[in-house]
């Protein structure tokens, strides 16, 4: 039997983490999908960082309105429960496409590119930077490109400023952040 949080049918499971899990959702006042994602209110309690880190994500989102940003649509609170409404994606992530395909011809790279580039211009115009760029953070959506997870993203005071917190993963980490040294851009790419 399906759970109902409000207007929504959470539905099945579309993926699960430490914290919590994500949830394909059906909204009975306009028959849309959306993804739900449910965390115990006790968790927040235990990891102030991850509080942190979820209320940062939600201000950052309600400032976007760009094509190629995943949309946050609203915070549902039960007595146990968190839930954080987003707009739904139905093509899986870069990621998976990635691992389907082997490798992307500069031809099908172009416009992925292409709209991540769209997509963090209107983040960067408002001084926030994502700092959790990767494959598993951009989704399809009907064949667009959507950037997702801003639990990581960072205001900036001024365009020029830089930060000094090392967040994110590795693997996709450009080598001086991970070799820990100071750098400055030479020149303004925006």
């Amino acid at each position: 039997m399906s759970k109902i949080i409000e207007n929504y049918i959470l539905e099945n499971v579309l993926g699960a983490g430490q914290f919590g899990k994500v949830f394909k959702a059906k909204n009975t006042k306009d028959n849309n999908y959306y993804a739900i994602k449910s965390v115990k209110r006790q968790v927040f309690d235990e990891n102030p960082k991850l509080k942190e880190f979820t209320v940062n994500e939600i201000h950052t989102l309600t400032k976007i309105d760009n094509e190629h940003v995943v949309k946050f649509i609203e915070m549902i609170k039960t007595n146990n429960n968190f839930y954080f409404v987003y707009e739904f994606c139905n093509g899986g992530t870069l990621e998976d496409d990635l691992f389907s395909r082997g490798y992307f011809t500069e031809k099908d790279a172009k416009p992925i590119f292409q709209q991540i580039v769209k997509g963090l211009d209107s983040v960067t115009k408002l001084n926030i930077i994502h700092r959790d760029i990767k494959p598993q953070n951009i989704l399809y959506n009907n064949g667009k490109i959507k950037i997702a997870d801003f639990g990581f993203c960072k205001p900036l005071q001024s365009k020029n400023a830089l930060t000094k917190t090392v967040l994110g993963s590795p693997i996709y980490m450009a080598p001086e952040i991970l070799r820990g040294e100071d750098y400055t851009m030479k020149a303004d790419i925006w």
